[in-house]
């Protein structure tokens, strides 16, 4: 999980809502210092 987000620039979710599906594309950074457990 961790080499994805450090890796990665997008993430897309899929979604559905009233049985309708769609997906929504999340542009993110990714700060290891700040986001370390």
């Amino acid at each position: 999980y961790l080499e994805i987000m450090k890796n990665g620039k997008f993430s897309t979710i899929s979604m559905c809502r009233n049985d309708e599906p769609y997906i929504v594309t999340l542009s993110y950074g990714f700060d290891e210092t700040f986001n370390h457990d």
